[in-house]
């Protein structure tokens, strides 16, 4: 009997089941000789469309973030898209990013602002992030 024929979505036969019938030991060598038909690539193109409109899915809202403060960063972003820049000082960004005080501007500089930038600036073309030092600190 061909897999195929055993495989057809109507048969109600499972892949484990064909694959120990015609002797395979791996079911990777069973889906070797598998074929998909038309109508069952059809079938499934129409049942992933349908799951995807019936769950509301927004593909453009799917982020990949590499730093867990960048979200915080992006979402005051968009907020204020229509700005040219956005200004903040040293503590209003640690709240802002939800840091503790003890992070120091030398670690804020150094480590978590290259990270938000490559995150955001993935999503965001023209993104940059200025640090200033404020007069009289070093």
């Amino acid at each position: 009997m061909h897999i195929t024929y055993l495989q057809n979505g109507n048969s109600g036969v499972a892949l484990k089941e064909i694959m120990e019938r015609v002797g395979h030991v791996n079911v990777e060598t069973t889906v070797i000789y598998t074929h998909k038909t038309m109508d069952s690539q059809a079938e499934s193109i129409t049942a992933l469309d349908n799951f995807v409109k019936d769950n509301s899915f927004d593909f453009k809202e799917l982020k990949v973030w590499k730093c867990k403060y960048s979200p915080a960063i992006y979402s005051e972003v968009i907020k204020h898209e229509e700005s040219k820049s956005i200004h903040f000082d040293l503590n209003e960004f640690r709240d802002l990013i939800g840091i503790h005080q003890n992070y120091s501007p030398r670690h804020i500089a150094g480590n978590i602002i290259p990270k938000i930038k490559t995150d955001v600036g993935k999503y965001i073309d023209s993104f940059n992030i200025v640090t200033l030092k404020e007069s009289g600190h070093k």
